[in-house]
C-alpha cells in the first residue's frame, strides 16, 4: 500500500508547523512513541485484569461439561485446557482456570494490537489515535458484566480472533490483496465453530466475494479460488459442527438448541386457544397447555400487558425480561418435568411449537423482531445513523473507490448482520453485539480524523495492487 511521503521531521504533516502538525505526525518518533504507550498500557491492563481472577458465566458450565447443544470451538479448547493441567476431576472450580484467563488476556491484547495497527497503517494515522482505537476495541475486558477476559466463555476465545480476522478482512480489501481473504476464511471457520452467531458474516462475505471477482485487478483464476475456498469454509464449519455433536451424542446432527430459541417469540404472544393448533400431537399440545398456564400466573405473556397486569414502557422490554423465564424456568423445566431431557427430542417439540404459532399469527413476532433491532442499535435515531452511514459508504465508494468508504461499508454491513442475526433468536444483549459495535465506533473514529485533518486522501485503486 502507498503511504504519504515522509520527511526528516516525521511523516506528512511535518510541513504543517504546530498543533496542526502534532496532530497529524507519522513520523519514526511519533511511532516510536507509540509503541511504547501501548506496552505500558498493554501491562497495566494486563496485570489490573489478571488480579481479578477468573469468574464463571451463565452458560460457561455448559461448555465445560460439553454438552452437545453447544458450539464445539471453546469446548475443545477446554477440554485441551484441563486435560493439559490435570484438573479433570475439578473442572467446576472457577480458580482452576487462572492459567486459561492469563492466555485470553494476552489474546484480547493480541488482538486488539493487531486490529489498531492495521488501521494506523492502512489510514497512515497517528500513533496517538492508534492508541485510542486500541483502548476504545478493548472496553469489554473492563466493562460491563461479562468481562471477555477473565470469564470462562466463548468470547475470550471469539472476540480476539474476530478483531484479527476483521483486520485481515480490511487489509484484503484495502490493498485489493487476495492472501489476506484467504486467511480471513481460516479465522471465520473457526469463530462459526465456536459462535454459531457467526453465520451472520456468510452473506457479508459473500458480498466481498462478489466485490473481489468484479473490482480486484489480476487473473480470473485466483478470484474463483477465493470463492471456492468460502464454499469450503462453509461446508467445513457444518460438517465440523456435526462431528462434534456425534463425538459428544453418538448422533451426526446440527447443535439442538434452534427450535427452543424460535420457540420463545411465538409463545410469548400466544394464547390458551392456540392449543387447537396442536391436536395431532397430545404430548406437545399438553406441553403448551401446562407453558401457557405458567406463563400467565407468572406474567411473562404479551396477554399480561393487554389485561393490564404488568405494567412497561414498552412491551420489548417485557418480552427481553421474560425471555429467559420462558426458556429456562417454564419450557425447559416442564420439559424434564415430563422426563424430556434429550436435547434433540426437546429441539424437536419446541421446533414443531413455534413453526405452528408462527404459521399462525406471524405479524407480531415480526415487529417484536424489528422493535429488537431497533432497540439493539440504540432506538430510531440510532438506527437512521447507522442506515445512513451504511448507504452513504455505499455511494461514496461507487463515486470514488476510496478504502475510508469500503471499510466503512464493511463495519456497517457486518453490524447490521450481526444485529439482524441475533434478533431471530434473542433479545440483543451487549455480550452478542459488542463484536461489531467496538469495532464500527473505531472505524467511525477514523473517519472522523480523516475528514477532519487529512483533506486529501488515497483512492483505493492507487493503494492497491
Amino acid at each position: 500500500m502507498t503511504r504519504p511521503p515522509e520527511d526528516s521531521a516525521g511523516g506528512p504533516a511535518a510541513a504543517r508547523p504546530g498543533l496542526f502538525g502534532a496532530l497529524v505526525s507519522t513520523g519514526p518518533t511519533a511511532r516510536k512513541a507509540g509503541l511504547i504507550a501501548l506496552a505500558i498500557i498493554s501491562l497495566g491492563i494486563f496485570g489490573g485484569l489478571l488480579a481479578d481472577g477468573p469468574r464463571f458465566g451463565g452458560d460457561s458450565d455448559h461448555y465445560i461439561e460439553a454438552l452437545d447443544f453447544r458450539s464445539p470451538g471453546y469446548v475443545w479448547l477446554l477440554q485441551a485446557y484441563n486435560a493439559t493441567l490435570g484438573t479433570l476431576e475439578n473442572k467446576l472450580e472457577p480458580s482452576n482456570y487462572g492459567l486459561l484467563v492469563a492466555l485470553q488476556l494476552l489474546f484480547g491484547l493480541a488482538g486488539a494490537w493487531v486490529f489498531s495497527r492495521s488501521l494506523e497503517a492502512i489510514f497512515a494515522i497517528p500513533p496517538w489515535l492508534s492508541v485510542i482505537l486500541f483502548l476504545t476495541v478493548l472496553t469489554p475486558y473492563f466493562f460491563g458484566d461479562y468481562r471477555y477476559g477473565n470469564t470462562v466463555h466463548t468470547e475470550g476465545l471469539c472476540y480476539p480472533l474476530y478483531l484479527i480476522g476483521f483486520s485481515l478482512l480490511l487489509h484484503g480489501v484495502a490493498d485489493k490483496s487476495l492472501r489476506p481473504l484467504f486467511w480471513f476464511l481460516a479465522a471465520l471457520l473457526l469463530l462459526v465453530l465456536t459462535r454459531k452467531q457467526f453465520l451472520f458474516v456468510y452473506p457479508a462475505f459473500a458480498l466481498v466475494v462478489a466485490y473481489v471477482l468484479f473490482f480486484f485487478p489480476g487473473r480470473l483464476g485466483p478470484k474463483l479460488l477465493l470463492a471456492a475456498a468460502f464454499a469450503a469454509t462453509m461446508l467445513g464449519a457444518h460438517l465440523g459442527e456435526r462431528a462434534s455433536v456425534y463425538a459428544r451424542s453418538g448422533k451426526f446432527e446440527t447443535i439442538p438448541f434452534t427450535g427452543i430459541q424460535l420457540s420463545v417469540a411465538p409463545i410469548y404472544f400466544s394464547s390458551a386457544e392456540d392449543r387447537a393448533l396442536f391436536d395431532d400431537e397430545p404430548v406437545i399440545q399438553e406441553l403448551f397447555d401446562a407453558v401457557h398456564q405458567n406463563l400467565t400466573r407468572l406474567g411473562g405473556l404479551y396477554e399480561s400487558l393487554r389485561d393490564k397486569r404488568v405494567f412497561v414502557n414498552h412491551y420489548y422490554n417485557h418480552f427481553s425480561g421474560s425471555y429467559n423465564l420462558i426458556v429456562h424456568q417454564t419450557v425447559k423445566r416442564l420439559l424434564r418435568e415430563r422426563g424430556i431431557e434429550d436435547n434433540f427430542e426437546i429441539d424437536r417439540i419446541t421446533m414443531t411449537m413455534a413453526l405452528r404459532l408462527l404459521r399462525a399469527d406471524p405479524l407480531p413476532v415480526i415487529k417484536l423482531y424489528f422493535h429488537n433491532v431497533k432497540f439493539g442499535l440504540g432506538g430510531y435515531y440510532m438506527m437512521l445513523f447507522i442506515a445512513a452511514v451504511f448507504g452513504l459508504a455505499f455511494l461514496a465508494h461507487l463515486w470514488r473507490r476510496d478504502t475510508l468508504s469500503i471499510c466503512l461499508f464493511l463495519a456497517t454491513l457486518f453490524h447490521l448482520g450481526n444485529f439482524t442475526a441475533v434478533a431471530v433468536v434473542e433479545p440483543l444483549l451487549r455480550r452478542y453485539t459488542t463484536y461489531t459495535e467496538t469495532l464500527l465506533t473505531a472505524l467511525l473514529i477514523v473517519a472522523v480524523y480523516l475528514l477532519l485533518f487529512r483533506p486529501t486522501r488515497q483512492s483505493a485503486g492507487s493503494e492497491g495492487g
